[in-house]
């Protein structure tokens, strides 16, 4: 009796473990960039002693006299400095994501990250830091997310609040670039994440520490080329100067010759 009675506890055991499997088959793969970027981008603002700094991935921006600027634009200000190059990873290809559930605990631990949500849809989250010679004031996290759609791709942004003081964006938008051999990259389009002047205030609270955008259809790519986008900010932090944000770059996409439509590059 007793030994039949061990038997039945195995069976069963064994039929829960084989139940639980298919869910566990299910969980989605996460990356995590383990990369000193961020780290290294911080260290080096601090040891110079910037009254201000802002720092994304491994770029590195401060406020300037003659004017502030994001990176590749022909105003006035210094762009972002490269501190240390970002090592960064990219998700092994899943066809079903959550639809920016997650976007406040994926690659939080990272400083910039790419995934596949579909075969159509990919995104990009950067993790900023921001402070002064003697501490880090605050973080707050910024995500695109690429959706194919013919030859006009589609873009929409999020902006996440995570610590520290009000933070001001203007002139928040998306710019599409067009990569070109040996020459700097060309303008395919620039839009407002808002439509309008890309102003807004990310602070503490459930109504106010992060914001969504979108989507923005970008203009007909009609090149036979390879794309990016960029996402580029006036960043004011209350309490510190302002900053042009370090660009946050898409992952690139090809359109083909003739009418095909586009679609991601290999990685």
């Amino acid at each position: 009796m007793k030994s039949r009675l061990i038997l039945l506890v195995v069976l069963v055991l064994g039929l829960g473990l084989l139940g639980t499997a298919p869910a566990a088959s299910q969980e989605l793969p996460q990356d995590v960039d383990t990369s000193p970027a961020l780290d290294a981008c911080i260290q080096e603002a601090q040891e110079r002693e910037l009254e201000s700094w802002l720092c994304l991935g491994g770029r590195l921006s401060t406020p300037d006299g003659s004017g502030i600027t994001p990176d590749d634009t022909e105003e006035p200000g210094a762009a972002a400095e490269t501190i240390e190059q970002d090592e960064v990873l990219v998700s092994p290809p899943a066809d079903i994501r959550s639809a920016a559930d997650d976007y406040d605990s994926w690659c939080e631990s990272g400083s910039i990250c790419h995934r596949r949500v579909t075969a159509y849809v990919d995104e990009t989250k950067g993790n900023a830091a921001f402070g002064d010679p003697t501490a880090v004031h605050g973080h707050f996290d910024v995500v695109i997310r690429t959706q194919m759609n013919g030859r006009s791709p589609r873009w929409n942004t999020t902006f996440i609040w995570e610590a520290g003081p009000l933070l001001s964006f203007n002139e928040t938008r998306v710019q599409c670039r067009e990569q070109v051999p040996l020459w700097p990259d060309s303008d395919c389009g620039m839009f407002m994440v808002d439509m309008e002047i890309g102003q807004f205030e990310l602070f503490e609270g459930a109504a106010n520490y992060r914001r969504n955008f979108g989507p923005i259809r970008s203009n007909r790519l009609d090149d036979a080329s390879l794309y990016h986008a960029n996402v580029e900010a006036y960043v004011w932090p209350q309490g510190l100067g302002p900053m042009g944000m370090p660009t946050l770059t898409s992952r690139t996409f090809e359109c083909p010759t003739g009418s095909g439509n586009c679609f991601w590059s290999p990685t």
